[in-house]
């Protein structure tokens, strides 16, 4: 048999195979596709741009490629995105990697967007919908109005400094 590259979107499964089969298929990823030429295995089968890969079902192990857009606040010009690697828009949250609920931020700001789940609100911002500010840093306002800003001088100082002179008054006091 003479061995020929599959052609995009198919892929053959082994060294020396020459059946090429088709990504979009039910024992491989429904609607996928493979981004060249010569592909060697189904785990290059990958959802294309403005698709991302769904978890397989009890009834479908394999999964599927939907729209990113029912989802809103997800960039949809990646290929072979899955739902860890969802890349959010600025100003979208969401609760893990695992979830397809993308819900937009109380102040837009907050909010950088991006795939790291762990690292989606800007510098100062942390929490749900990056509405609560991060560690070192104090808040203004609430909700929409919250502004973070970096705490500056040492906390601890500041005390001492106070304990001390509060120490040195009541000396002066008792004399």
């Amino acid at each position: 048999p003479v061995c020929t590259a599959c052609d995009r979107g198919k892929y053959a499964e082994g060294e020396g195979n020459v059946e090429c089969q088709f990504c979009d298929d039910k024992d491989t990823l429904v609607g996928s596709i493979t981004l060249t030429n010569g592909t060697t295995s189904a785990s290059g089968c990958l959802c294309p741009a403005g698709e991302f890969e769904d978890q397989g079902t009890e009834t479908n192990s394999t999964g599927q490629c939907r729209a990113v857009s029912f989802l809103g606040g997800v960039e949809g010009d990646v290929d072979g995105m899955t739902i860890k690697t969802l890349d959010l828009k600025p100003g979208h949250w969401r609760t893990s990697e695992q979830s397809t609920e993308i819900i937009k931020c109380l102040n837009p700001k907050h909010c950088k967007g991006g795939v790291n789940v762990t690292n989606l609100c800007n510098e100062g911002y942390t929490g749900p919908l990056c509405a609560v500010c991060d560690e070192d840093y104090a808040g203004t306002g609430s909700g929409k109005t919250l502004t973070c800003s970096a705490c500056t001088g040492d906390v601890w100082l500041e005390l001492l400094h106070l304990e001390a002179s509060s120490v040195a008054s009541s000396k002066d006091g008792a004399a």
